[in-house]
């Protein structure tokens, strides 16, 4: 069977169970038959690419230069969607009293991407870790374990009091006891490090069975769905979802880490396909949030992420948009600490404006994104060599491998 036929009945598969036997067994009642249909096909459809594009085991076939931009403007891109997320509507509904048609507006855009963001950053996060992870433990403990975990700590510390100030103003020191509790559970504002490092780790442990790791991911994304998200107090729900995290995300990271030849043809795709796949995803995020159709998830996840993909890699064909992908995704680290740090302080020193129009709001949002995405670079460029503690294990060690925050672009490969 040649290649584009599997890509089309791959793709038939997902369509037909996603619009046709999903709705029929929903209608009979079999709610759970209709969601395990709807995910098996996307299952299918990801490990039989996996197995065929992913060769031998252990196998790691180089990317060139070309291909490593297209992934570091998509890292690029998916940060810059998360600050946007916070921005709108988080920070904005602390801002103004009331609302308006394009707070309304950015609000749903940014909520209709929430499919796609996390995904991308871990599906992205796991390419860039192949090489990682058939390399000896003494050399990576530090850069994949320690100098994650290390900010994830500091930050959860330093962010805890203006959060609290900011967000929960009715009580702010009732709440850090929350906040302490993320340290452990893994939960909070710096969710992503300590999962991408359960991530790794995994992924170690499965190296040696690349097909299992892809088809597990595929399973605990299922398991996720009728998971309890409250089972008594505060702690043990933010443990729990974290968990759910890693159930729903696994399967991207493994993706990115087990079967890198897949994501680099998913992102070589054609442009008229990449095209079809913005405008697909549109009435799918429309379906999912306004019609409450969580079961189009998986596959608004795979178009919308095809659409990045193959915009950027026909952007980074540009060089001074390939440029900025390779500075902002080398600093992806610290544009995720400090972004909630700067936006809180915001949301304290400004007072709260109401009446405020959409001639505002419309250039205020996209102004707060790239304000915030700037400041956080130029904060670390000014105390990255002054102030390394602030984002890698403070621990002197002779020889290590660069962090994720600060190493080159091809050094992110290892």
């Amino acid at each position: 069977m040649s290649r584009a036929l599997q890509v089309v009945l791959a793709a038939a598969a997902v369509v037909v169970s996603q619009f046709l036997v999903e709705p029929l067994l929903r209608l009979n009642g079999w709610t759970a038959l209709g969601s395990l249909a709807g995910f098996l096909a996307v299952a299918v459809a990801i490990v039989a690419a996996a197995r065929h594009l992913n060769g031998r085991q252990g196998s790691i076939p180089e990317v060139d230069a070309r291909r490593l931009a297209w992934a570091d403007l998509a890292k690029a891109i998916a940060v810059v969607l998360v600050v946007a997320y916070h921005v709108s509507p988080t920070t904005m509904g602390h801002l103004m009293v009331g609302t308006n048609r394009a707070a309304g507006l950015y609000a749903s855009f940014t909520t209709w991407l929430l499919p796609v963001r996390m995904p991308l950053f871990f599906l992205i996060s796991g390419m860039l870790s192949v090489r990682a992870l058939h390399r000896p433990w003494r050399a990576v403990w530090r850069p994949r374990v320690a100098d994650i975990l290390w900010p994830f700590v500091l930050w959860t510390a330093l962010l805890a009091v203006p959060f609290a100030l900011a967000y929960v103003a009715t009580d702010p020191f009732g709440y850090l006891p929350r906040q302490a509790g993320w340290l452990v559970n893994f939960a909070g504002n710096y969710w992503y490090l300590p999962l991408l490092v359960a991530f790794f780790l995994t992924a170690r442990m499965l190296r040696g069975a690349p097909l299992f790791a892809v088809a597990l991911g595929v399973l605990l994304y299922f398991w996720s769905g009728p998971m309890p998200r409250d089972i008594g107090g505060v702690f043990l729900n933010d443990a729990m979802l974290t968990l759910i995290r890693f159930c729903i995300f696994w399967i991207w990271f493994a993706v990115g880490a087990f079967a890198r030849p897949l994501v680099v043809r998913w992102a070589r795709a054609p442009w008229w396909l990449g095209l079809i796949a913005f405008v697909a995803y549109w009435p799918l995020a429309w379906l999912r949030y306004e019609r409450g159709m969580d079961d189009l998830t998986p596959t608004a996840t795979v178009v919308g992420i095809t659409a990045i993909l193959v915009f950027a890699r026909l952007l980074a064909r540009w060089a001074p948009a390939a440029r900025l992908g390779s500075y902002l995704a080398a600093r992806t680290l610290p544009i995720y600490l400090y972004h909630p740090l700067l936006l809180a302080l915001l949301v304290l020193t400004l007072p709260k404006y109401d009446g405020v129009g959409s001639v505002v709001v419309i250039p205020l949002v996209p102004i707060l994104v790239i304000s915030a995405v700037a400041i956080a670079c130029l904060a670390y460029d000014a105390t990255r060599h002054r102030l390394p503690w602030l984002y890698r294990w403070p621990v002197r060690a002779a020889q290590r491998e660069p962090s994720p925050a600060e190493s080159a672009v091809p050094q992110r490969l290892r």
